[in-house]
């Protein structure tokens, strides 16, 4: 989970109204008449021309070529090629989304598609180990069901699931998305909605949070199996009374929190087994290969899932189950271990943040699960956020990361386990 993530979106637009039949929103390289299209970050817009339109800095820049949309990007942070429809179109539910793609240069860049609307129907589909295939091979046709990129989560209930697509008819305004982040290139022959068979079937987010894998990021390549192989070889080498298990909130006590760490902790013997980035299936794939292996802790605390939620926004339920996988298989590998389960930190700037909303269903779930397994469940979040439910940037700076006046909040609570599990009983 790092701090800055660069993406760009492209995305189309669609009012309210009738439902339509299957529409080209690019065909040939040409844009359809009735579409408008504008180039976007979080300060610039930039209509896109006939020729070549680009982001200050270069960003992002969209070439017009012979039968094609060229896409190269670099650096670009909350971008977004917009596609508006002025007429009325609602995509069938029973349809899949087209694109005819060259993904060009990917090997550091992420790609994704997402539908966006109102209520519950939003969802990241990740296509970057699609793309990282199809490198060389030239013209590709990818055709996704909009049901794979509609999210499992209810308008009325969100930490429920509904077993049903979203109407999209209900749901207007739609934008579908093409999200692109990092550095690359990207050619674009044609953009449409059609009833032909889908070439990708979709994977549910339960699936994906419980089925063990390496992080594959494009930022976090050249470091995430590095910091694994070292984690193991300092299993080796020292006496852990203390195991951390978690993504880039536990990691950063090695780097804004490490003041406060050694302040309160540094006496204890810990391995810290925090990975930036990190979602419920990629730690259960650590765990898998050893990093429990080679210790015999007095206590393990968790926290995980909050890039479960940001990364693709899965349903509360698909990450309760992971952690359950987690702990499965931590009280296998450490029966004797006491294990502390902390609820997953509050995010965005108040109560209102969807993301946030997850996490907080989540957490409703976890304190059950924790009740299941017997094992303790610590929620501190009311420590980060004010009396009405904002988050300051004086504790997590970005909204999601605690700084040392963050790390500081959960050092207090901390000390009572490390006192009770760990200094007590070499004493």
């Amino acid at each position: 989970m790092p701090i800055r993530i660069a993406w760009a979106v492209l995305s189309v637009v669609f009012a309210s109204g009738a439902i339509a039949t299957p529409a080209a929103l690019v065909s040939n390289g040409a844009i359809a008449d009735n579409v408008s299209v504008s180039l976007h970050d979080t300060i610039n817009h930039r209509k896109v021309g006939a020729q070549t339109t680009a982001l200050p800095g270069d960003t992002m820049v969209v070439n017009h070529s012979a039968g094609l949309l060229d896409i190269a990007f670099k650096d670009s942070w909350s971008s977004q090629l917009l596609f508006s429809l002025p007429t009325a179109f609602i995509p069938q539910a029973q349809t899949s989304l087209e694109l005819t793609v060259n993904p060009v240069s990917m090997d550091k860049a992420a790609f994704g598609v997402s539908l966006n609307c109102a209520g519950h129907c939003n969802r990241t589909l990740r296509l970057r180990e699609w793309a990282m295939a199809h490198i060389g091979q030239g013209w590709q046709t990818l055709r996704i069901p909009l049901t794979c990129l509609q999210g499992a989560r209810s308008a009325n209930h969100p930490g429920e699931e509904v077993n049903e697509p979203a109407n999209l008819s209900l749901q207007a305004p739609v934008q579908v998305g093409l999200q692109l982040g990092g550095e690359g290139q990207l050619q674009l022959k044609s953009v449409k909605f059609t009833h032909q068979p889908a070439t990708l079937n979709c994977v549910e987010d339960r699936q994906l949070a419980t089925t063990p894998a390496p992080l594959n990021e494009y930022w976090s390549a050249s470091w995430w199996i590095q910091r694994h192989e070292q984690k193991l070889a300092e299993a080796h080498r020292h006496k852990v009374d203390w195991v951390m298990l978690g993504d880039s909130i536990t990691q950063g006590w090695e780097s804004q929190g490490k003041q406060v760490w050694q302040q309160h902790f540094g006496k204890i013997n810990t391995l810290n087994l925090g990975f930036g980035g990190d979602r419920t299936e990629n730690l259960l794939w650590r765990l898998e290969h050893g990093e429990l292996d080679a210790v015999k802790p007095k206590l393990i605390t968790i926290m995980i899932g909050t890039n479960n939620t940001g990364h693709r926004q899965d349903s509360p339920q698909a990450i309760v189950e992971g952690v359950n996988r987690i702990i499965s298989l931590v009280k296998d590998k450490q029966p004797a271990a006491t294990i502390v389960l902390y609820a997953i930190f509050p995010r965005g700037a108040d109560d209102q943040d969807e993301l946030r909303q997850n996490n907080q269903h989540t957490n409703q779930q976890l304190a059950a699960l924790a009740e299941k397994f017997g094992i303790r469940f610590i929620d501190i979040n009311n420590a980060f956020v004010s009396a009405n439910g904002t988050l300051s940037t004086d504790i997590m700076p970005d909204l999601l990361h605690p700084n040392a006046a963050g790390y500081q909040i959960w050092a207090d609570s901390l000390k009572t386990l490390a006192a009770q599990y760990i200094t007590e009983q070499q004493g």
